[in-house]
């Protein structure tokens, strides 16, 4: 039929017209729409390609506008330094202060600043003369608004309490067959009155007192070398067993009288610290236990050999400072890290909690 159809064409016009038609009219004319359909589907398939290209290309410039996918909380802690303590015997005749507004540290003319818990208040000395007590706020505006402590002279190793009071321990010589000094009586100081009262103590101490619980306090006898049996197969004793450090912790009263008979804790024979309720007992040596002062049992560990204690953060924080320094170290009572807090000025640092 495509062969023929030129020649019908030719055929059918001549007999419409007297006009001499081309022969190759209608040839021309079949190539003509040939190529004209070639186009339309060529035209129908390009524009089927670009779009389909589009629903490709439209979902990913969408995808770039899609949310960010929510990033982890930063964990806000409330602890901070706010304080680098010169301290008394160093020759330095100035400490620095965190003003919690601006963010800028304060010079303040006492080498001994240690701050409450809270932040409110803040205990300061020079060297060995009589200590004071001031409202943070004040003595960064005025450092001379203090209000100086009499009777307080040669009173030492302030230690706050969580309602706003400090324990000051007062030292005499060191005795006899010890190379400790003689606790002779101990000071405590309501911050909010500056009213201070003192009571003799005469129980024999390796360090100076904490507080306990219940309104009572607690102190550090001599450590006790305890022994534990090794059992044998049968559940008896058999052999000369272990060997371990305890520390004898006495109680007594705001008075100065016992209250309660010594308990003995498990603790390394070191530097000891105590939660701001006086109810868990820190001590520092090939890792550092925590003594619950109300049973006298282990109740957790924190941190390695390599680590000291430091004044907590608060009742339930104890506080590490790494080998060397330079930071300190909040952790819970499993010993897990809560906060690296990194101390990078002079003097040591003193933690409060900032709000």
């Amino acid at each position: 039929m495509t062969d023929r159809l030129p020649e019908a064409a030719r055929t059918a016009l001549l007999d419409m017209t007297d006009v001499r038609v081309p022969p190759d009219l209608a040839g021309a004319a079949l190539t003509l729409a040939g190529r004209r359909r070639r186009r339309r589907v060529l035209g129908t398939a390009l524009g089927a390609a670009v779009l389909a290209a589009a629903a490709v290309l439209v979902p990913a410039v969408l995808r770039t506008d899609r949310a960010a996918p929510p990033v982890a909380p930063t964990v806000v802690v409330p602890w901070r330094i706010v304080a680098y303590d010169a301290g008394s015997g160093t020759g330095h005749q100035f400490s620095e202060l965190l003003d919690p507004a601006t963010g800028a540290w304060v010079r303040v003319p006492y080498p001994l600043l240690v701050p409450s818990p809270d932040y409110r208040w803040v205990l300061v000395g020079r060297g060995d003369a009589e200590l004071g007590i001031a409202a943070r706020a004040d003595l960064l505006r005025d450092p001379g608004s203090v209000r100086w402590l009499p009777g307080s002279r040669g009173y030492e190793q302030p230690r706050w309490s969580a309602d706003g009071r400090v324990l000051l321990t007062l030292r005499g010589p060191v005795a006899a067959g010890s190379d400790e000094p003689v606790t002779k009586g101990f000071l405590v100081v309501d911050a909010a009155t500056a009213r201070a009262t003192s009571a003799p103590y005469t129980f024999p101490l390796r360090e100076p007192l904490f507080w306990g619980p219940g309104d009572r306090l607690v102190g550090a006898a001599d450590h006790v070398l305890g022994r534990d049996p090794a059992p044998d197969s049968s559940g008896g004793v058999d052999g000369p067993g272990t060997d371990f450090a305890a520390v004898l912790v006495p109680f007594h009263d705001l008075t100065g009288r016992p209250a309660g008979l010594p308990l003995s804790c498990r603790l390394p024979d070191t530097v000891l610290t105590s939660s701001f309720d006086g109810r868990l007992l820190a001590g520092s040596g090939m890792g550092t236990g925590i003594c619950d002062t109300s049973t006298g049992k282990l109740v957790g560990t924190v941190g390695g050999a390599s680590y000291e204690p430091s004044p907590w953060a608060d009742t339930t924080h104890p506080v590490t400072v790494g080998p060397g320094g330079g930071r300190l170290t909040v952790r819970d009572l499993a010993g897990r890290p809560v906060a690296e807090l990194p101390a990078d000025r002079a003097g040591q640092p003193r933690l409060a909690t900032v709000t």
